[in-house]
């Protein structure tokens, strides 16, 4: 009914929070998860819908706009150089400086954007993706973040990076096309809070096209379709491989096919691996609740439970118990629809034969695997593809340096 559509339109548009970073984040979430209203029509009935203010499933049904020096009112009068508008909503903003005058480079692009906070905070509100590029570099970020985080585009397909020249025609063809745009703002983009602060993420170019490559190997895998062995992700360490995680994570547990999968982050010790495990609470936006097993009776108890949820456990709680009639001969059977992710898979995954690899297995047969490392091996008795399957997407030590996403590693003898 109209009134109805009218107060959807209200509660979309006006956002709650105590100051723009809150209101992006209360924006963000009606964008990507939609809202839900009830009313009852003139009979009585009760009525429920669902309402998303861009339709990611239908591209043909949005309305793309961009739009140069496009004026605003705000605390002063301010003209951005560009903004792609969907649906209405300035979704992505771009400010450009001259590449054929040397004073006038993407530092100054960033500080362009700056006073526009302070000048027109509204545009900020609906903010999803900030772009700087003095047509030699361009640069892609979050509105609030630092120069320090701002950072390349530099694939169309994840596989052939291009380096230096026009970067901006490689934004555009990598993550630009309304597909992709759709996409990156519904799955990979998340508000952390940090002692007080909200931080805004996105994800960089590695990180997005090593989830997709991940969802399509994981639909091909998954049991009973496939043999359960997903892959393994390659990605250099400190080159954000939790967020990568996380963004799977939120991922899996929203497609339809996979019918909201359990999943396991399962790691060999839990004191290094703690930080992990922080960085998945802090992406709650993504993830939902994630639940930690301390012992085996917890373990088996939040698996035996209903479908879905995140639950993280070291290995060893796959171990036999001790009964009063002695030691279990098998581990028994827990929950189907599991995706076990594995935090540095080449350390305790092997030994199928035996241990608790086997009693990981023995318990979840239903279960599909995908591993995250920086370093495989493959070695006789261990032997990472051969567990988790073949290598899904890499970015090694040599691209995260050249990207800045690490810092560079001298070796001294």
């Amino acid at each position: 009914p109209a009134k109805i559509l009218a107060e959807v339109q209200v509660e979309f548009l006006h956002n709650k929070g105590g100051d723009i970073h809150y209101r992006n984040l209360d924006f963000h979430q009606k964008l990507s998860k939609g809202i839900s209203k009830t009313w009852k029509d003139e009979h009585g009935h009760q009525h429920f819908e669902h309402f998303y203010p861009v339709a990611y499933d239908d591209l043909k049904a949005n309305h793309f706009l961009v739009v140069n020096q496009f004026s605003i009112e705000g605390r002063n009068k301010r003209r951005p150089d560009l903004i792609i508008f969907v649906n209405g909503l300035p979704l992505v903003l771009f400010e450009f400086k001259n590449m054929f005058d040397a004073d006038a480079t993407v530092d100054n692009a960033f500080n362009q954007v700056q006073h526009y906070i302070e000048d027109i905070p509204a545009l900020f509100e609906y903010n999803a993706l900030t772009v700087i590029s003095d047509g030699a570099v361009t640069l892609h970020g979050m509105f609030s973040s630092g120069m320090e985080w701002f950072a390349s585009w530099k694939s169309v397909d994840g596989i052939t990076m291009v380096s230096n020249d026009f970067a901006l025609d490689t934004l555009i063809n990598g993550l630009l096309i309304p597909e992709r745009l759709l996409q990156y703002i519904r799955f990979y983009i998340f508000h952390e809070p940090d002692k007080g602060k909200l931080i805004k993420k996105g994800a960089k170019y590695h990180q997005y096209f090593g989830v997709q490559y991940a969802l399509q190997e994981t639909k091909k895998a998954i049991k009973p379709f496939g043999d359960g062995r997903i892959g393994v992700i390659w990605h250099t360490t400190r080159s954000g491989k939790s967020i990568t995680m996380a963004i799977y994570t939120g991922i899996l547990r929203q497609l339809p096919e996979l019918k909201n999968p359990t999943i396991v982050v399962q790691v060999d010790r839990f004191d290094l691996n703690k930080q992990l495990y922080e960085d998945f609470i802090a992406a709650k936006d993504l993830v939902g609740d994630v639940q930690l097993a301390q012992t085996t009776d917890e373990l088996r108890k939040l698996l035996s439970g209903d479908a879905g949820g995140v639950i993280f456990s070291t290995i060893e709680k796959f171990r036999l118990k001790e009964t009063e009639e002695g030691k279990e001969a098998a581990h028994p059977l827990l929950s189907d629809n599991i995706i076990v992710i594995a935090d540095e898979c080449h350390r305790t995954q092997y030994g199928l034969l035996q241990g608790f690899a086997r009693n990981l297995r023995t318990a979840l047969p239903n279960a599909s695997f995908i591993g995250f490392t920086g370093t495989p091996v493959d070695t006789k008795d261990a032997d990472t593809e051969a567990v988790f399957g073949e290598i899904i997407h890499s970015y090694d030590i040599k691209q995260a340096t050249e990207d800045n996403a690490v810092v560079p590693i001298f070796y001294e003898s």
